[in-house]
């Protein structure tokens, strides 16, 4: 049902967030939170809306940032914005 495939696809993102959270740590880089994102979704064969937005510091406040290349520092915010369609590939 369409309600399943609402509850799968919010417990792979789910299950990417909380990967993205465990690599998170001050001298990391954006892009490497990013590819956990990533290694997540696609583990499980699923499809991003968007490329995500890995911000930290002052770089969470930029609308649409899309570097990703910036390293963590010991109090930055760090801004996750991705978005899942679907469990598996999009049509």
């Amino acid at each position: 049902t369409e309600l399943a495939v609402l509850r799968r696809s919010a417990q792979i993102a789910v299950g990417a967030h909380i990967r993205a959270m465990k690599a998170t740590r001050p001298g990391v880089h954006e892009y490497e939170v990013m590819a956990e994102l990533l290694h997540e979704f696609h583990r499980h064969r699923a499809d991003i809306s968007y490329h995500p937005i890995v911000g930290c510091g002052a770089n969470a406040c930029t609308l649409h940032y899309h570097a990703n290349d910036a390293e963590l520092r010991d109090g930055d915010l760090l801004l996750i914005t991705t978005l899942r369609t679907s469990p598996g590939p999009s049509r």
